[in-house]
């Protein structure tokens, strides 16, 4: 798969929850992300070329919040090694700047660069 991302991408120590503010269904676990997406590992291959509300559940308060909501459009899904996980990337859409700026404080305290 040719990679297209432009910003550089981080894994973070602990995976985020993330749910479909739409439904309240669970879609996965974020697992790295950059200023404009994310790679989310679920148990159920997610729907391409779809654009989600969701929250982000945060392991700790930040800001007076512990909840990011955000806009994304899924972009890829794939089915990993293990049978019962896949891995989608996330295109960030929509997002408020404070939410943003929890972002940017979380790839930079709890992450490893990964390129």
């Amino acid at each position: 798969m040719q990679e297209n991302r432009k910003e550089g991408r981080v894994k973070l120590q602990n995976n985020l929850d993330v749910y479909d503010c739409n439904t309240e269904k669970y879609m996965g676990s974020l697992v790295d992300i950059s200023s404009d997406g994310f790679m989310l590992m679920s148990s159920e291959p997610i729907k391409t070329n779809t654009i989600f509300q969701c929250r982000i559940n945060l392991p700790e308060t930040v800001d007076d919040t512990d909840v990011i909501h955000i806009g994304v459009d899924s972009l890829w899904c794939k089915q990993s090694i293990t049978p019962s996980h896949y891995w989608t990337g996330f295109h960030l859409i929509e997002i408020n700047e404070k939410d943003r700026d929890i972002i940017n404080r979380i790839m930079s305290f709890s992450s490893t660069p990964m390129d």
